[in-house]
């Protein structure tokens, strides 16, 4: 069941990107050797109309949309590319789910990208405060997280609350 936002939004100075603006709709990267095993875990929840943006070394696989040289720094190559984006999945490798939280999830956040999370990365969901943005962003199936992509694409005003609600969770 999709939840609906309340109308009682709070101001916050989010620098949106209108969902027509971005051009791809999710976006993965990996600067370690892991990215082709957590490719694998990516491919259960987007699907062949998705336009994505993979980002990895360029020693790791011809997947990726961008390349880049392992003594390259990625968020220069990120900072332009990430606002064209609208969804990420957050997940660690099965050693650290449920233990450690990563730089993706606040990258992505401040990027205004929609981070949906996997409750296997946070069983417990002690990471998001917010209690309606908790209940909207972790997922547990495929079919959970195309269901909440597909409202949020027909509702532009819900998904600009949802990453408010992402924005304030990092600045405060």
């Amino acid at each position: 069941q999709t939840n609906v936002a309340s109308e009682n939004y709070k101001d916050v100075n989010v620098d949106y990107v209108p969902l027509a603006e971005r051009e791809y709709d999710f976006i993965f990267y990996s600067v370690n050797t892991k990215f082709l095993e957590r490719l694998e875990r990516i491919k259960k929840y987007i699907d062949d109309t998705d336009k994505c943006l993979f980002i990895g070394l360029k020693n790791q696989t011809d997947t990726p949309t961008i390349h880049f040289e392992p003594t390259m720094h990625i968020h220069d190559i990120m900072s332009n590319e990430m606002r064209k984006c609208r969804y990420t999945l957050v997940f660690s490798s099965e050693l650290a789910d449920g233990n450690i939280i990563t730089w993706r999830y606040y990258e992505c956040m401040y990027a205004n990208i929609l981070c949906f999370i996997l409750d296997e990365f946070d069983p417990e969901h002690k990471y998001i405060k917010n209690e309606e943005l908790r209940n909207y962003i972790y997922i547990s199936s495929p079919e959970e997280y195309r269901e909440k992509i597909k409202y949020c694409n027909e509702h532009e005003d819900f998904y600009k609350h949802l990453i408010e609600l992402q924005y304030q969770e990092i600045l405060y």
